[in-house]
């Protein structure tokens, strides 16, 4: 069994429990995998009698998108705690944490000088203190 479908059979699985829990007739569900890249796959859970999808999901195991994604998180929960007058970001127009929230095009070369100055200054802080 590859990893879509052992994920596809556990998405079934929740999208009948949700079903039942809500009494709703899940007639007869089946899951299609509508690709499969190996790290990536897109699923959808259909019901066979009418044809209609009622769930999908996308899912990305690749470990160089999950790091980046990782530490976007970070970068964004940074700049979260912290106002824009004293964030290491301030100077640049807009900011990393901006350009990630609005999908521009960041380089994965920009997120690593991101991340790097937002551990400097964490680093700082705590021997601060």
């Amino acid at each position: 069994m590859t990893i879509a479908q052992q994920i596809a059979h556990d998405f079934l699985a929740s999208i009948e429990k949700v079903c039942v829990e809500n009494k709703i007739d899940i007639g007869s569900l089946e899951t299609s995998i509508i690709y499969d890249k190996g790290a990536q796959a897109g699923i959808a859970v259909k019901d066979a009698q009418a044809g209609i999808i009622i769930a999908s999901m996308n899912y990305d195991l690749d470990e160089k998108s999950l790091k980046r994604k990782k530490k976007e998180k970070e970068l964004e929960d940074y700049c979260i705690e912290r106002i824009c007058p004293i964030c290491n970001f301030k100077k640049q127009t807009p900011c990393i944490v901006n350009k990630i929230c609005n999908e521009e095009a960041v380089t994965d070369e920009e997120i690593e000088e991101a991340y790097k100055k937002m551990l400097e200054d964490k680093n700082k802080k705590c021997q601060e203190i």
